[in-house]
């Protein structure tokens, strides 16, 4: 759009490109695994991945990296103005934009990435019959009603997920111990344990015995922790999308130990 500049950082770094992907309709397997999204590429199998760490998708093929904006324009036809206006319009993204500058605008901008539009089970274009964007751009109301009850919602949702997480974290804790005590290690010893195990010294390679089960608890609580940190992430988003629809104190029931 003329006159328009945009900030193609937030483009590439705030847009998931799984969701990118999606939106093309492009099918994407367990592993990530997608078809190719250059045009010049006739992908039958998939070739390229998708890396959600550093939102990229890169085809082996071709050796080529794509990032959203060159999803869309690869997939579109369109050119990287035309690709910015689609995703815009289609992601929720109204505020990357930059004053002729190169800062951003001073202008208010819809305080919703597409990440808290999955975060709240929002549709990324439209809630009943106006989309979000236009609900907060002319009733202001209504939309903070809808997304701090989603908030409200999701917040739920993540605390059961968090108070599972930990009980699931206390069980690994204890089975592991159990098990290294019973073979021998010391908690602090469990990357000894892990060394022996992969150089096969001394170990029995037997999915029963108490080595095994003791590095089986021990990569059960790394995933468990991960689980709960992304929870805890999530659950910050949540205060902070609350505090922005409802100006009142914090309620003292959402609390998480850190």
């Amino acid at each position: 759009m003329k006159g328009r500049y945009y900030d193609l950082n937030r483009f590439d770094h705030d847009i998931p490109i799984r969701e990118v992907m999606q939106l093309m309709g492009q099918e994407i397997t367990k592993k990530g695994l997608v078809p190719c999204p250059s045009a010049e590429h006739k992908d039958k199998h998939p070739s390229a991945k998708i890396y959600d760490n550093n939102n990229i998708c890169y085809c082996f093929a071709c050796n080529r990296r794509f990032g959203p904006l060159d999803i869309v324009s690869e997939k579109l036809g369109l050119g990287w103005r035309e690709a910015c206006d689609y995703l815009i319009e289609n992601m929720n993204c109204q505020g990357f934009y930059l004053d002729p500058d190169g800062e951003h605008t001073t202008e208010e901008t819809f305080p919703l990435t597409s990440r808290d539009m999955k975060l709240l089970s929002l549709s990324a274009s439209r809630e009943g019959d106006l989309s979000l964007f236009d609900l907060w751009k002319n009733e202001r109301g209504l939309f903070n009603d809808i997304v701090y009850g989603k908030a409200s919602e999701a917040v739920t949702k993540v605390l059961t997920g968090l108070k599972a997480a930990e009980d699931n974290r206390r069980f690994g804790l204890a089975e592991r111990e159990r098990y290294l005590s019973a073979c021998g290690y010391a908690p602090e010893r469990i990357e000894d344990l892990r060394s022996a195990w992969y150089s096969h010294l001394h170990i029995t390679l037997d999915d029963n015995s108490d080595e095994y089960k003791a590095l089986y608890y021990d990569s059960w609580v790394k995933a468990v922790e991960e689980d709960i940190k992304q929870l805890r992430s999530e659950f910050s988003r949540l205060k902070d999308i609350k505090e922005y629809t409802i100006d009142t104190p914090e309620h003292d029931e959402i609390e998480v130990d850190r």
